[in-house]
């Protein structure tokens, strides 16, 4: 209207643009003859009037409130997805199976009116709409103004969702249900295999295989980490009569427990084998060794079976040392074998041993000295068995002659614990008592024999029955013949009867008295000093 002369209304203004507008035709309403518009959509819409004098005005009338916009929504899955590093994806679902339900919640960016549902199944993507409750065994949905929740029961599932808002905008979404929900237990096939020794009749063992439909795990079992494959055959040996319970698990988590009826009775009780050998003394006879077992059966010993009753004594002669395996049977088959070892049967005779082959003694010597070499440690005794302190060792000295230069036999005989005789011959051998006597650091030396020393200086000692003469000393290196001795380099004794080799190894001591008397010997210097 045209209020500008003294705010008085002067006539009729005519609309310039936009075109089309219409005036509101109603004398009953206070706009009556306004010109009016739709806006069907956020706009703004330029104004332009003239009155009756050709004056014009402008005005711009602008909406911004009407909603337009189509629906959004959010998804957060339970169980929802973890990845191979641990960290938590809620809006994926898991991948493990589960034997409970799965739900989806649909958080919505604006209030909504209606959710209208399909349903397909296998992924076929042909869609039945969901009108009532026939599906409540799939899945149910519960939607509010702001959210909604989506229950997965089972799997092959796919919803399609036509969310409107309510501005009467919507969204088509579809819903694919994770193929992870199992809710039935493992199926599991079980057999019983009895086993049985040779020739008998009752069991020893029965042999449990028990197989799944799928994959499971073992509850209770040595590794329960361990996946047991679909179609696995997995064995238990059980050795009695009675129920036997295992329990498994699928991936999702369903429990079967398996109770496997054993009703045969088992034997597997080995025989109890009793042996007694008798006192471990020495001896050189046969042992008789007393075996038993406590079932009727057989006993193998040294290759022979034996039939034997229940506690029913074996005696077996054994004649030698050794290990011997016995092998007892009961008439089920069962074996147990076992070893018994005899080492107290000594038929060895002891060894002796002398440290030289001839001991020497000077003509017409005291009786005294001979039984002081013979009796003289310097010879070693040995046995198998018996300790050389227990061994009972004599000689028979009947042969020697002591008013006689010679070489004498002496036969030494040794007994050990249980009677066994060894012997051996040792020799005296008298020399002239006008030989010389010589000694080299305290130790008497034998005419062509060999004494062996321990140090590279030696003391010599020179005794003459005869009486005190002259009498020279020729040492050479090597092993020599008195012809030889003459000549060459020669070790000459100090005033003591002291003389040093420069090395180890064979020296010859050749000695020439005033008479003409000669001595000649060997010496073997082992080690430096």
């Amino acid at each position: 209207e045209d209020i500008s002369d003294g705010n008085v209304p002067t006539g009729e203004v005519t609309l310039i643009s936009p075109g089309g507008l219409t005036k509101l035709n109603d004398v009953t309403s206070p706009y009556n003859g306004w010109f009016y518009i739709t806006f069907k959509d956020n706009q703004s819409i330029l104004l332009t009037f003239k009155d009756q004098c050709g004056n014009k005005a402008s005005a711009t009338i602008t909406v911004d409130s009407i909603d337009t916009s189509i629906p959004s929504l959010s998804i957060t899955w339970m169980p929802y997805y973890i990845s191979p590093e641990g960290e938590a994806q809620y809006d994926i679902p898991s991948d493990r199976m589960t034997n409970t339900d799965v739900f989806a919640t649909l958080v919505f960016d604006r209030p909504i009116r209606r959710i209208d549902t399909s349903i397909s199944f296998d992924y076929a993507m042909t869609f039945t709409d969901v009108t009532d409750n026939s599906y409540d065994n799939l899945f149910t949905l519960v939607y509010g103004s702001d959210t909604a929740t989506v229950t997965f029961k089972e799997n092959d599932v796919v919803l399609r969702l036509t969310i409107t808002a309510l501005n009467g905008k919507s969204i088509t979404e579809y819903i694919f249900g994770p193929y992870i929900i199992d809710k039935i237990p493992p199926n599991i096939t079980q057999i019983i295999q009895y086993s049985y020794n040779t020739g008998g009749t009752i069991p020893v063992s029965a042999l449990i295989k028990l197989t799944p439909d799928e994959d499971v795990y073992m509850i209770g079992g040595k590794t329960p980490e361990k996946v047991f494959a679909q179609g696995e055959e997995i064995r238990f040996t059980v050795f009695e009569k009675g129920i036997y319970s295992y329990r498994f698990t699928d991936m999702a988590g369903n429990m079967r427990v398996v109770n496997v009826n054993v009703d045969q009775d088992m034997d597997r009780t080995i025989p109890v084998i009793t042996i007694d050998k008798g006192p471990d003394d020495p001896t050189k006879n046969d042992v008789l060794v007393k075996v038993s077992m406590n079932e009727a059966g057989t006993i193998k010993i040294s290759g022979i079976t034996h039939p034997v009753a229940k506690d029913q004594v074996l005696t077996v002669n054994i004649a030698n040392n050794g290990s011997y395996p016995v092998i007892g049977t009961d008439n089920a088959g069962n074996q147990n074998i076992t070893t018994f070892v005899i080492g107290f049967i000594d038929k060895i005779k002891p060894e002796i041993t002398f440290m030289r082959s001839a001991s020497p003694i000077r003509q017409n010597s005291d009786p005294g000295d001979l039984t002081a070499i013979l009796e003289d440690k310097s010879y070693l005794v040995s046995d198998n068995m018996s300790a050389p302190e227990k061994i009972t060792v004599t000689y028979d000295k009947t042969f020697v002659k002591l008013g006689t230069p010679g070489t004498y036999p002496v036969l030494y005989t040794a007994v050990d614990e249980t009677g066994n005789q060894g012997t051996a011959t040792r020799f005296i051998k008298v020399y002239s008592e006008k030989d010389l006597e010589v000694l080299l650091n305290g130790q008497k030396t034998e005419r062509e024999g060999t004494l062996v020393i321990i140090t590279k200086q030696v003391t010599l000692s020179v005794t003459n029955p005869i009486g005190d003469e002259p009498y020279t000393v020729y040492i050479r290196s090597g092993l020599k013949t008195e012809g030889q001795m003459k000549t060459g380099t020669i070790i000459e004794p100090d005033e003591n009867g002291v003389f040093t080799v420069p090395s180890n190894g064979f020296y010859t001591l050749y000695i020439v008295t005033q008479s003409r008397q000669t001595y000649i010997t060997r010496i073997y210097v082992e080690i430096g000093g």
